[in-house]
């Protein structure tokens, strides 16, 4: 059974980022968020990509939330005005901030600030370029190894 997604929007926001080495501890936190909209898959890198997924029942407005890598890293990437996920959707941005050669993360920030989910970069002392990394199923339990990306299939 193939599962339909519709998309609300496409992003594209590229950065360059040097991050610091980070607490493995913290980066394993997976805070999610209670409007459902996670972090469901990544990829690290100058062609980085971050796919926001919902399994929520109702539209998420999304204007002004950011893609960002770790706090005090490179700037967040905000969300333009108008940005919907309705429900069962996705969202592809393309976000080059999550370092692929040294320890990071990836993080989703609402319009105030807060931490919505954050999951970290997988890195384990060789680089994650090319790899992708996410949840199985959409939306559930993050993989604990890379994975072949289907960025909004």
């Amino acid at each position: 059974m193939t599962k339909l997604r519709s998309v609300s929007a496409l992003v594209f926001v590229m950065a360059c980022t040097e991050s610091p080495d980070l607490d493995s501890e913290l980066l394993a936190q997976d805070l999610g968020g209670t409007t459902g909209v996670v972090i469901n898959e990544f990829t690290a890198g100058t062609s980085g990509k971050v796919e926001l997924d919902t399994g929520g029942d109702t539209a998420t407005d999304l204007s002004g939330w950011q893609v960002d890598d770790i706090s005090g890293g490179y700037a967040p990437k905000s969300l333009p005005a108008g940005t919907t996920l309705a429900p069962g959707a996705y969202l592809v941005v393309g976000y080059a901030g999550v370092n692929h050669a040294s320890v990071d993360q990836v993080r989703l920030l609402d319009n105030t600030g807060a931490v919505r989910d954050v999951q970290s970069n997988f890195y384990a002392g060789t680089s994650i370029l090319g790899a992708c990394f996410g949840r199985q199923p959409d939306g559930g339990a993050w993989a604990t190894a890379a994975l072949v990306c289907s960025f909004g299939g």
